[in-house]
C-alpha cells in the first residue's frame, strides 16, 4: 500500500525552487476536486499586496504550494544521489517537529547504499518493488521502544523515564503515535527541501528490522523512498484521487 503524495520541486543551484508542475492545471488536480477548488487560487492580497504584510502573504503562498498543494506521489526519481549534507538537514528539520514531552521516540534508517537497498527491494510487497526500485534513498522511520532512557536529557524539567518504563502499554502507545508523527515531520521537510517522495506501508516490518535495526534494537514503523524528481516528465502522475470533504471529516464542537 502506498500513500499518495508527490513532489514536483527540483533542489540547490541546479534547481529551481519553483514547485509548480507544468500540465498541473490542465489536469485540474485541485479544482477538479469538491472542496479544495479554493486552493487551485492563490489568496487574494489586502491592501493591494504591498509591503512587508504583502510580502508575507505571497510566502505564505509558496510554502503552502511546495508542502501541500503541488505535491503528488513520486511517480520516478532522477539517479542523482541524496548527498550526505541533504540528509542530514532532512533529519534536523524533522527533529524540531513537537512530540508528546518532547519523548522524540522516532529513530531513521537512511538506506543509500546500493547493496542495502537491493535487500530493502526484498522486504517489500511486490506491487512496490517497482516503484521504488530507482529511489537512490530509502527511509525507515521506526521507532526506539526505550526511547524513555533519553528523557533525562530530551526533558529534564519532568521526571517522566521511570513513569514511562514502568508501564509497557503507555510507552508502545507513546512510541507508534509520536514515531509516526516525527515521521511526517520527515515527509514534510523532505517537501520543503524540493525531494521527490513516496511513502510505503507495504513491507515486511520483521525482516526490515532484522536487516537494518537489530543491533539498535529499534522498531520499524513506515518507509519513505526519496530521490531528487525524476527528468522524465512523460509518465507522470494522473488526477489526484478524490479526498473527504471537511462535512466528511471534521467536527466543530
Amino acid at each position: 500500500m502506498t500513500y499518495e503524495q508527490t513532489p514536483v520541486s527540483q533542489h540547490d543551484n541546479e534547481h529551481s525552487s519553483t514547485l509548480a508542475l507544468p500540465g498541473e492545471a490542465e489536469k485540474g488536480n485541485l479544482s477538479a476536486i469538491p472542496g479544495l477548488a479554493h486552493l487551485a487560487s492563490p489568496p487574494q492580497s489586502g491592501a493591494g499586496g504591498g509591503g512587508a504584510a504583502g510580502q508575507r502573504e505571497r510566502q505564505n503562498a509558496a510554502d503552502l504550494t511546495s508542502l501541500f498543494t503541488a505535491h503528488r506521489t513520486a511517480s520516478g526519481f532522477s539517479s542523482k544521489p541524496v548527498e550526505a549534507g541533504t540528509i542530514r538537514r532532512l533529519y534536523d528539520l524533522a527533529r524540531l517537529g513537537p512530540t508528546s514531552g518532547n519523548c522524540a521516540p522516532a529513530r531513521f534508517a537512511f538506506i543509500t547504499s546500493a547493496s542495502a537497498r537491493q535487500r530493502m527491494l526484498e522486504a517489500l510487497s511486490p506491487g512496490n518493488r517497482d516503484k521504488v526500485a530507482q529511489a537512490p534513498l530509502m527511509v525507515v522511520v521506526g521507532q526506539d521502544p526505550l526511547f524513555f532512557d533519553h528523557l533525562p536529557k530530551l526533558n529534564p524539567q519532568q521526571p517522566l523515564r521511570d513513569w514511562f518504563a514502568s508501564d509497557v502499554g503507555l510507552s508502545e502507545e507513546t512510541a507508534f503515535r509520536n514515531s509516526t508523527l516525527q515521521g511526517a515531520y520527515m515527509l514534510m521537510a523532505a517537501r520543503a527541501l524540493g525531494l521527490a517522495t513516496l511513502p510505503l506501508s507495504g513491507f515486511d516490518a520483521p525482516l526490515v528490522e532484522d536487516m537494518f535495526l537489530r543491533e539498535q534494537g529499534w522498531q520499524a514503523n513506515f518507509l519513505i523512498a526519496m530521490g531528487w524528481p525524476s527528468e522524465d516528465t512523460s509518465s507522470g502522475p494522473g488526477p489526484r484521487l478524490p479526498r473527504l470533504l471537511f462535512e466528511e471529516a471534521c467536527l466543530c464542537l
